[in-house]
């Protein structure tokens, strides 16, 4: 299912973002798929499943020296996703631009899980996809185009759990913004969060329409994008 507004459509399937009407909505759903399983072949998904514990204190305000905890699951993110492989590790760790992106994602993250409450959401697994230099899940192609927010999957063939998808891309402009649609940012993140939350439960589709709030964070955070696409994706190149 798809949904217009205007003269762009923010939701195709269980994929949240703003795409030119006249696109082929299966063939865009095919793409992304077929992009996010390369990003995984080519060791390019960092994956955080949050820490119970963590959000408990952070809701209490019990959380101590949180730069160094939320340090530790950035360092754990580059650790996962190398395996044994610590040359790449290194790699990954060398490139400050995706260093600084995935601490303040995670930060961000867990103030938006807070911010929701315990539910669903707390214990979902969430991805962040490294675009290759120059693509991401974002084109543009003078006025065409499509530019990925969010997208909830069932997860790898070895990994099937409910699954939310962001990129590096986003979190550059999540990192860079002081607010988003008038919202801080983990306020926005949480918006988006609880309605990609809808799409898993309603069979990883967008089922009902998107309030004017949540269009205005959608269509902010693609129009960066689609700005900034060239910029982001070389700034992310190890």
């Amino acid at each position: 299912m798809s949904e217009h507004h205007g003269p762009s459509i923010y939701t195709v399937k269980s994929t949240l973002g703003k795409f030119e009407r006249n696109i082929d909505i299966d063939a865009v759903d095919r793409e992304i798929n077929r992009l996010i399983s390369l990003s995984f072949d080519e060791y390019r998904c960092f994956v955080l499943f949050p820490n119970d514990n963590l959000l408990t204190s952070m809701v209490s305000g019990a959380l101590q020296d949180p730069e160094a905890v939320f340090s530790g699951i950035r360092d754990e993110l580059f650790t996962s996703v190398a395996e044994s492989r610590r040359f790449l590790r290194d790699k990954l760790q060398e490139n400050v631009y995706l260093s600084h992106l995935l601490l303040e994602f995670v930060k961000t993250l867990y103030q938006a899980l807070a911010e929701l409450g315990r539910g669903r959401a707390w214990s979902r697994r969430y991805v962040i996809i490294k675009e290759p230099p120059g693509y991401g899940l974002s084109f543009r192609e003078g006025n065409e185009g499509w530019s990925v927010v969010a997208r909830s999957g069932h997860g790898t063939a070895w990994t099937e759990l409910p699954s939310i998808y962001f990129t590096v891309q986003t979190l550059g402009v999540i990192a860079a913004s002081d607010s988003i649609a008038g919202l801080t940012p983990s306020q926005a993140l949480a918006r988006i969060i609880a309605v990609q939350e809808d799409a898993i439960d309603n069979g990883y589709a967008h089922v009902d329409a998107l309030d004017e709030d949540l269009y205005r964070i959608v269509d902010e955070i693609a129009q960066r994008l689609a700005a900034d696409q060239e910029l982001y994706s070389t700034w992310t190149e190890p």
